[in-house]
């Protein structure tokens, strides 16, 4: 399909009416471009359409400067505003940004302009499958509880299959030092363990079975326990091979192991994911030794998450 900016500009306008990705029947008013670069298939449910079309535009406003990335996520119900029709969106925008609605009609539809130049220069989705490449991870959501004894991780992974008849992935998991350190992986959901093996000194590897083939471009979620026993952990991170349009990590420490120091690794390069002075980004926990952070539209092969040093 030849896409322009001009079309999914018009296509935005339309989607952005009303309750915009509010509206449980947003699928209606999908347009057959935006569709296209978000890998719609006819076979998939309005459900799907709009999942499909939600992730695509996350990802997309993820690239923008941050006033623009605002002004899109308000303007389309992205993650702001859900429940409220079009116009209560914009009197809060005017309200927060202290100018007249109109000018902030104006910056919406400049907002949408810099996000259909984002759409039409990215690759489409399930339009640039690699051979190499039989499945990408498209979201991750952990949970990670430290106390002095180990370490226990719960992630639900949504993963998109790049192939057909994809029946099983590998998978890996890195320890900074892994001195005497053992693993103890079990797949809760949507699949069943393989094999684990230790891949090198930091590296154990494993293999899932899905619960089902899946077919090029088909989702799936699984969710994976692992508890680390030995060994220390002085940060969490996901570093994708491939973008991936969102990670949310909840880190909760036991009383007697909360950190001197905690900050928030952004787009790091994996080489100095935990490296103190690289620690420009602190944060604190609350009152019950959580944080949780979240990020979008991550790049391959950097590291998003937190670290943390002891109170030494």
């Amino acid at each position: 399909m030849d896409v322009t900016a001009v079309d999914v500009i018009r296509e935005l306008k339309i989607l952005r009416k009303g309750f915009a990705f509010g509206d449980p029947n947003v699928a209606q008013r999908i347009g057959p471009v935006l569709s296209w670069c978000a890998g719609v298939t006819s076979d998939d449910a309005p459900n799907e359409q709009s999942r499909k079309i939600h992730s695509l535009l996350l990802r997309m406003t993820a690239r923008l400067p941050q006033t623009a990335a605002e002004l899109s996520r308000w303007g389309l119900a992205l993650e702001c505003g859900s429940g409220w029709r079009l116009e209560r969106r914009v009197r809060h925008v005017s309200r927060t940004l202290g100018c007249h609605p109109r000018t902030v009609y104006r910056r919406l539809d400049s907002a949408l302009e810099h996000l259909a130049n984002e759409i039409t220069t990215a690759p489409p989705a399930g339009r640039h499958i690699s051979g190499d490449r039989p499945w990408q991870l498209e979201w991750l959501r952990a949970i990670v509880l430290i106390t002095p004894s180990q370490v226990e991780i719960v992630e639900e992974r949504g993963i998109v299959s790049c192939r057909d008849d994809l029946i099983d992935i590998d998978h890996s998991y890195s320890l900074a030092d892994p001195c005497g350190a053992e693993f103890d992986i079990e797949v809760l959901h949507g699949g069943t363990l393989l094999t684990q093996e230790r891949l090198s000194t930091t590296r154990t590897g494993l293999r899932v079975q899905l619960s089902q083939p899946l077919q090029q471009q088909e989702r799936h979620k699984m969710e994976i326990k692992v508890v680390i026993n030995g060994g220390t952990m002085p940060f969490y991170v996901c570093t994708p091979r491939y973008p991936c349009a969102r990670f949310e990590l909840t880190v909760r420490f036991a009383a007697s192991c909360r950190p001197g120091r905690l900050w928030v690794v952004d787009n790091e390069l994996p080489l100095e994911v935990g490296d103190p002075l690289r620690c420009d980004n602190l944060v604190q926990l609350n009152e019950e030794s959580e944080i949780t952070v979240a990020f979008a539209g991550l790049e391959s092969n950097r590291s998003y998450g937190l670290a943390w040093r002891d109170r030494a």
